[in-house]
């Protein structure tokens, strides 16, 4: 894992990139970006509608490590991002999706905060086909994460 995420882990990119470790150990990889700076035309039937007005962030995380399933550190890990975006960055607001059937990870943007807004036709494809994810969206006017609760 470390070895092909850790290149795009440069500050100055337009999507920064971040190794999830716990004592030392690499477990997970996420990524943050402005939402606008990956959106050049309005959308399609079928596509994402994101509020490119509230200059959104997005996010994208992979974890997920079989020994550490059900401990909360994802949802910890991605409150803290939230924060950082919020404190650092200044982001009002944080957007994801996650694949419908993916309940797990539902739960634990949940525990971070998120809260789902719309069914959306994703651009991530699984065996050529565009899959079907819930949008999420974390408001750092309603206070956000302060600590994910553990799972």
């Amino acid at each position: 894992m470390e070895g092909h995420y850790r290149p795009t882990t440069d500050p100055a990119g337009r999507t920064t990139g971040c190794v999830i470790e716990l004592g030392g150990r690499p477990i997970g990889y996420l990524q943050f970006y402005r939402w606008a700076d990956w959106t050049h035309e309005p959308p399609q039937d079928g596509e994402m509608e994101i509020p490119l007005a509230e200059d959104p962030w997005g996010l994208d995380v992979y974890s997920g490590e079989p020994d550490l399933v059900g401990r909360g550190i994802g949802s910890r890990a991605v409150a803290l991002a939230c924060r950082y975006l919020r404190d650092a960055r200044g982001a009002r607001v944080v957007m994801l999706t996650t694949d419908i059937d993916n309940l797990r990870a539902q739960a634990a943007y949940e525990r971070a905060d998120f809260r789902k807004v719309s069914r959306v036709l994703d651009t991530d494809t699984r065996g050529g086909e565009r899959v079907w994810s819930w949008l999420m969206r974390w408001d750092a006017m309603r206070g956000g994460a302060d600590e994910a609760a553990p799972a």
